[in-house]
């Protein structure tokens, strides 16, 4: 596959956080979520991934503030106890993910300098 263990990894423990795949006994098992997402066009990709965030940091702390900008959401999860984003470069690797999932996912809006979640019905 030309593609490191290093960078394989976290893309296998972020598929089965979001429920696309389970790890077991050495293996990875497509879930039925899994496969749906696979059939789906983007408008529906977009949607499970959205419904999958919500239950993940940091995106539960992102819905519970409603609106808030990286300093804000960084702090918020450092009082949870959540280290994931500690590291000298650990403000940028957040805002990238907020951007990359949260705002692509349609989750998440900019507006102005702060960051908004939509109201979804069932979240």
């Amino acid at each position: 596959m030309e593609v490191d263990l290093d960078d394989l990894m976290p893309i296998v423990y972020l598929t089965n956080n979001l429920g696309f795949v389970t790890i077991g006994k050495g293996d990875i098992i497509i879930t039925d979520k899994g496969i749906e997402f696979l059939k789906s066009n983007i408008r529906k990709r977009k949607e499970l991934i959205r419904e999958s965030l919500i239950k993940v940091e940091p995106f539960v702390t992102a819905k519970e503030l409603r609106e808030f900008d990286i300093e804000t959401l960084y702090f918020a999860l450092l009082r949870k106890g959540v280290k994931d984003y500690t590291s000298p470069e650990g403000m940028q690797l957040l805002e990238i993910i907020i951007n990359e999932w949260g705002v692509y996912s349609g989750l998440i809006t900019r507006k102005g300098g702060k960051y908004v979640v939509k109201d979804y019905q069932g979240f």
